[in-house]
């Protein structure tokens, strides 16, 4: 039989997403000694398994597969705009995420709690956190690509990744509606600020769409795309890098947070929402304070 937690911690979104959620939730687990549990989508649902993903990272968890009659919108409405209300789950209270930036009641959690949110602050899991660094490195088999642009890197006096974030970005309505793009002028300023720092930075470009990015930045000495590689590779070969430029998107904030070079230069979009989001969302405490904005 499963070790009963004290807490379970929902996962839900995407690989940068979902690491946010597991920090927090190991956060937890190291502030009060209490077992932690994630659910995730299961082996056998019809949507690819996204807890999966953390096997490349030799992470051992309790991860459970999602009841998907567990929670409905109505429930979640309740104990979103009421209060105190005692909603449960698993026999637990539910704590949903209620705001996009820092929330200070995670702080006082007590065991016995059901976690739905995103959680994306660094300060869920202050510095320095080497467990979560361990946790989070990569462990798996490198393809001769990877490899490859490892080698590269490793060998560039000042190695700079610059994450493009296309894909579901564009060709997904809804999701651009809700994050829009960095655009070329974004990643022209990023670099001038990193070349006014370290006029040798060599720059690797990674994305979801190599051939979208080279036809947008063009091919220059300075500038190296980065061959098709798995998504934890990537994120790998990234947070490799000397400096990092970013897209408003949080795998590649996972990429500079792993980056352990202790001069890095981290820039990233000050939009990090399209307008209308950034309207509704507060950012502040989103980004480690010596990030760059631009």
């Amino acid at each position: 039989m499963a070790e009963k937690p004290g807490f379970i911690v929902r996962l839900g979104g995407r690989l940068g997403n979902q690491m946010f959620q597991y920090a927090a939730g190991l956060a937890l687990a190291k502030r009060t000694g209490e077992h932690v549990a994630f659910e995730g989508f299961g082996e056998d649902s019809s949507k690819k398994s996204r807890t999966q993903v953390f096997r490349s990272f030799g992470i051992e968890a309790d991860f459970r597969p999602i009841d998907p009659g567990l929670i409905d919108k109505a429930t979640v409405a309740l104990a979103k705009h009421v209060p105190g209300c005692p909603v449960r789950l698993r026999g637990m209270r539910l704590f949903l995420e209620r705001q996009f930036h820092y929330d200070p009641r995670f702080e006082q959690l007590a065991p016995g709690h059901y976690l739905i949110g995103r959680w994306q602050s660094a300060r869920y899991f202050p510095e320095p956190d080497t467990a979560l660094r361990e946790a989070f490195s990569f462990h798996g088999q490198m393809s001769d690509s990877a490899r490859s642009t490892r080698d590269r890197i490793a060998a560039a006096d000042c190695s700079v990744s610059i994450h493009v974030r296309r894909g579901d970005y564009v060709e997904n309505k809804r999701t651009l509606s809700r994050h829009g793009i960095c655009g070329l002028e974004f990643y022209r300023r990023a670099m001038d600020y990193i070349l006014g720092r370290h006029a040798a930075a060599s720059f690797f470009v990674f994305s979801d769409d190599i051939d979208r990015a080279r036809a947008e930045f063009g091919n220059t000495n300075r500038i190296h795309f980065a061959p098709p590689a798995t998504q934890e590779e990537d994120l790998h070969l990234m947070a490799l890098c000397r400096h990092n430029i970013i897209a408003n998107s949080t795998y590649s904030w996972w990429s500079a947070w792993l980056n352990d070079t202790p001069e890095k230069i981290v820039v990233a979009p000050r939009q990090w929402f399209s307008e209308e989001m950034m309207k509704r969302k507060d950012i502040h405490d989103l980004f480690p304070e010596d990030w760059v904005l631009l």
